[in-house]
Order: structure tokens, then sequence, then C-alpha cells
């Protein structure tokens, strides 16, 4: 007989999927034939091998099943309150899940925590997400972990982080995700470092998650929350797109696609996902993709606020500085940029696919990322870290107040190297203001030592400067010229004047 699951599995092949229905009755008899000689015949393997699903969907229906085994209706009564006392475990004190060693944190966030851990029964390192237990009690939560399973499980792209299956552990209660460790570290923590990157390393990430955008979308698969801090970089400068959790099926029609709000990133995610989440297609990512290209090249995001409301009143206006105004790069960077941030997704690029052709023909994207150095291997026990991006943490880093081109009062994060450049480059006048704090106190950058020689040596005069005259010492020295000029010609005047009386 065929247990609970494999119906269901059956009844989606049909109706999810198309499959024929007299083929899967067929092969259901087959396999319950089957088991009546005494032979184990697995329905979803016979799916695949006679073609009625794909590799990609036989994963999903796979998870799908383990969901209804672990998930089911147990999960919608109150834990025990033997459970309840050990979901309240902190993670940051696990040692062990499963045949999970716990070898330190990655990271921590809303949904849970990340560790780095070994696996002993195959010996080798994964990636466990752990979803933080008093979540895992509300069923949207629990909803949104499996989701990102499913979708990674479909999704095998060098560009993003793969997750190889999912799992509870017993004695805890905890679910996890089992991923791909990624050594290195996120898009966010370059530009926490940096400020913001060389153009041709941002262009060179963008690129990396256009292709893979171009592979999810291409499997329907929508990401609904590209920004830095889900963009993992390892050892090589590869970049990897990370976190599925808000992922969805464009042909998905699930209560949550349905639900009537917004959800991602404000600061990143578009206008329409920002009303209504269901409105969300590959354009949508895009025009994500483009806000953090924007911030990974200049050091702020394009629609900046102090709340939701605000950042949705800009994108509904479409109002945000151009990048040439706050850095050096081509016009045909803000053209790609005004089509990535358009309000409209008509005004977009179609297709991740037509963004890659426009990025590629700018020639921008380097080969080889300028933020990546080798590092000698430390052996630690129970642990072997590759090569890790140099962050050059000990770089300072300066807040900058500075007037941009269209007359606004603009903020960004520099190191003391950029800001040196900025202003040899004329991008940064006398006037700006940097401060080490970012709340202060702010100082002109002539009155900070470390910029005083990148002043003596500059040769240009910023836009900003308002030309020659608008700084008072020149004025003033001008004027002390033109005075010493005048009073020589007098007394020239004089001397030959008084030869000539006296002749």
């Amino acid at each position: 007989m065929l247990h609970e699951g494999e119906q269901r599995a059956a009844e989606l092949a049909v109706a999810h999927y198309g499959a024929d229905a007299r083929r899967v009755s067929s092969l259901k008899r087959q396999v319950e034939e089957s088991r009546g000689r005494g032979e184990a015949l697995d329905l979803l393997e016979l799916f695949l091998q006679e073609n009625i699903l794909t590799v990609h969907q036989l994963k999903e229906l796979r998870f799908g099943l383990q969901r209804t085994h672990v998930d089911g209706r147990t999960l919608q009564r109150p834990p025990s309150e033997e459970l309840v006392g050990e979901l309240r475990t902190p993670l940051a004190q696990l040692k062990q899940l499963g045949v999970f060693r716990i070898l330190r944190l990655l990271g921590e966030g809303g949904m849970g925590a990340v560790f780095l851990t070994y696996n002993e029964k195959e010996s080798k390192q994964v990636a466990l997400k752990v979803l933080a237990p008093e979540l895992a009690k509300n069923q949207n939560y629990l909803d949104r972990f499996y989701r990102e399973a499913r979708s990674g499980a479909i999704l095998e792209h060098p560009n993003i982080v793969r997750i190889s299956d999912l799992g509870r552990d017993r004695p805890t209660g905890l679910y996890y995700l089992i991923m791909e460790y990624v050594d290195g570290v996120s898009a966010q923590d370059l530009l926490d470092a940096y400020g913001r990157l060389p153009i041709g390393d941002a262009v060179r990430i963008a690129l990396d998650i256009a292709c893979a955008l171009q592979y999810a979308h291409e499997r329907q698969i929508v990401h609904r929350d590209i920004k830095p801090a889900n963009i993992l970089l390892d050892k090589d400068g590869t970049a990897k797109l990370t976190d599925l959790g808000l992922a969805k099926r464009m042909d998905d029609q699930t209560r949550l696609t349905l639900a009537k709000q917004g959800f991602g990133t404000p600061q990143y995610m578009p206008y329409e996902q920002a009303l209504n989440a269901k409105y969300a297609d590959q354009r949508s990512d895009i025009f994500a993709l483009g806000a953090t290209l924007y911030h990974l090249a200049t050091g702020q995001v394009p629609f900046a606020g102090d709340n939701p409301v605000e950042i949705l009143d800009k994108k509904s206006r479409g109002e945000y500085v151009a990048a040439s105004a706050l850095v050096d790069v081509p016009d045909a960077f803000d053209a790609i940029m005004s089509r990535m941030l358009a309000k409209e997704p008509d005004a977009r690029f179609g297709s991740a696919t037509e963004l890659i052709v426009a990025l590629e023909a700018t020639g921008l994207a380097s080969q080889s990322p300028s933020f990546v150095k080798k590092a000698p291997i430390v052996r630690t026990k129970g642990e072997t870290p590759a090569t890790q991006p140099d962050l050059r943490v000990e770089a300072k880093t300066w807040h900058i107040r500075f007037q941009g081109a269209n007359g606004k009062l603009s903020e960004a994060k520099r190191t003391t190297q950029q800001v040196a450049d900025d202003i040899k480059a004329g991008r940064l006048s006398r006037k700006a203001q940097a401060a080490s704090q970012k709340d202060g106190p702010f100082q002109s950058l002539d009155q900070i030592a470390e910029f005083s020689s990148a002043f003596s040596r500059d040769k240009t005069i910023s836009a900003e400067d308002g030309g020659f005259l608008s700084d008072p010492y020149r004025v003033r020295w001008l004027l002390l010229t033109l005075l010493a000029i005048v009073v020589l010609i007098l007394v020239a005047v004089g001397v030959l004047s008084m030869a000539s009386f006296g002749s």
C-alpha cells in the first residue's frame, strides 16, 4: 500500500505539474503490486524514470513529503512543557545538532543563527542555518523556512548558495537547513569596511548576482530580498546569492503569496513590492539588484529615509541622486542605473539576460576583485579555514557630509584614502565635513590633519567650490597682490615725475 505522503505526491504530480492522471494511476498500481511481492519500489523515483517529473520537480515533492512528515498536524498543537524548555536553550550555547558538531557561530539574524559545523558522518564542513526556537512555533515563519528549503533544493548554480537538505533535531526540537559553507564575507561586510567599493568590483558582484537571477527566473523563482547582506563572497571573490526565505514561484498561488502586504527590505525593494508583495516579479529583483549596485558603487542607498514611509515616498517619485554626482563613473553606468531603478516595472530591463548584456557592454567589471588577498592558512582543532578576503578593517573610516551636484546635503562613508582621492579629483571641497563617528563631531576637511596633504597638492577646482573667487583666502591674496601692484606703479610714476622735474 502507498503511504499518505505518496498519495499526496501523486495528487500534486497531476494537479500542480500537469502529469497524465492515467499514467500516474498506473504507476501507483505498479508500486502497490511490487510491494505486495516484497519489493521496495519508490514511487517518486519511478515518476522520474518514466519522465512524469523532472529532477527539480522531484526535489520539490520530496521536500513537501518531508514537511508533511515533520511538520504535520502536531505543529498546530501547543508543544509540551518539556519541549518548550528545550526550545528555549540559547542558540549560542549549542555544541551539537545530530551528526553536526558546531565549530563556531557565523552570524545571527531575525530568523535565527548560522553555524559552521562539521558533519561527523560525512567528514566535511557545512553551514547550518537554525530557525530561532520561538519562531518555530509560528506557522508563518515555519512556512518561510520550508519555502527557503524548497527553493534552494531546485536551484543549483555557482552563484547561489546551495541548500542540500532540511531537518529537525529531535532532542532540542530545532529546525535547520544544511547549506553550502561559503568561506568569505558578505557584500555588506565590505561596505562596512570600505565605505564603498571600486566601480569594477561593484559591477563584478552585480554581474555574478545577475547570472544567479537569470537561472532562478528561468525556473520561475523570484528572490524578493536582494541586498548586500544577502550576497556572500567566497575566497576567490565569486558572489553568491543567499537567503531564499522570501522567494516565491511566479506561478505559485499560496496563502503567503497572496498576502496583501509588502515585505522585503525597504531600502532595496521596488515600489510595487512595497505596496503588495504578490506584485513582485523578475523586474522587482532587477530593481533590488540596482539599488544594491548603487550602494556598492557610491557608499549610499539611492532612496534613503528615516522610516519606510519616507523611503516609499521617494520611490513613488523616482527621486535619487545620479551615481556620477557622487563618484567617478561613466554615463553608461548612470544609464543602466536609470533603467534598473525605474519606478515602473515596464521601464526596467525585461530580464536578467538583458541586464547582463548591458553590464558586460560597459567593460567596467574587474576580472580580479581588489578586496581578495591571499592569507596564510590558520589551523585550529576541528577546522581548517581557507584563504579569505582581506577586509583591511584596520583602515580608518569617516562619515562625510557634502553638498551634492543637485544642491542637496548628502552623506557617505569613506576610508581615509578614498576621501583623499575624492579631494584630489575635485569631488570634495574644503566645505565638506567629516567625523570619525556617525553622530560627530564634524569638522571641515581642511581642518583634519589626514587630509592636509591632499589639499596642498590639489590642482583642481571642484564644481562645489563655486570657482576661484569663492575662497576668501584666494580673494584676500588677490586684493593684496593688486594693491601691491598699484603701489609699485604709483611709486614708479612718482620717481619718473621727480626725475623729469629735476632735469
